[in-house]
């Protein structure tokens, strides 16, 4: 099946559905990290799973529905990893936050495999910025709180800066090596850190 559909066609109610319904998403994790975006298709998700192609598709009517529900299983899990943003815009202490956010992805290779297929399909590409856009505001308004002479715009602007700087560095450094990767992160480190220090209150 084709198309561009976002959302899965039928989401289970009952207990059997929703095991079938677990067991795709979980296999279609391994063969994503396995194939990659361009290799995975619903006939090899459908034969990896043990069910029939149609059994499938009352489920999710394309790939890209089954990539989306792992895209937002996976923005969901990485943004509660700024639950204590708060405390970062309270002490500045935005470097610790860059590492320990690359960290995190380090250790999880299924979510560098979503990563990366959400930047190789537009549609998912799209539903990145729109996640990007909530966090920044969630960004912008721990900003505000702490140093409220700064407008809501500008904050959000900051903010949405050092996101969509940082997430293309974590996306850039994945597969290097570990020194390579570490010296680019210290490079954003000091970059966000410069940036804020000639906008925000001393």
């Amino acid at each position: 099946m084709t198309g561009n559909t976002l959302e899965p066609r039928r989401r289970p109610t009952q207990a059997r559905s929703a095991r079938t319904f677990d067991l795709i998403l979980e296999t279609a994790t391994l063969l994503l990290l396995e194939k990659g975006w361009d290799g995975f298709t619903t006939n090899a998700l459908a034969e990896r799973c043990g069910i029939g192609i149609q059994t499938l598709y009352r489920y999710f009517p394309n790939k890209l529905a089954v990539v989306t529900a792992l895209s937002q299983q996976a923005m969901d899990e990485w943004n509660t990893w700024f639950d204590d943003i708060d405390e970062i815009a309270a002490f500045g202490n935005w470097p610790a936050l860059v590492q320990r956010t690359h960290a995190r992805f380090s250790g999880r290779p299924a979510l560098i495999a979503v990563r990366k297929a959400m930047k190789a399909s537009p549609a998912l590409r799209e539903l990145d910025q729109k996640d990007n856009t909530l966090l920044a505001r969630r960004f912008a308004e721990a900003i505000t709180r702490h140093n409220p002479e700064i407008t809501s715009d500008d904050a959000t602007t900051m903010a949405r800066v050092i996101i969509e700087c940082c997430t293309s560095i974590f996306d850039m450094v994945q597969d290097m090596p570990r020194a390579a990767a570490q010296a680019h992160l210290k490079v954003v480190e000091g970059m966000v850190t410069s940036y804020l220090a000639v906008r925000l209150p001393k």
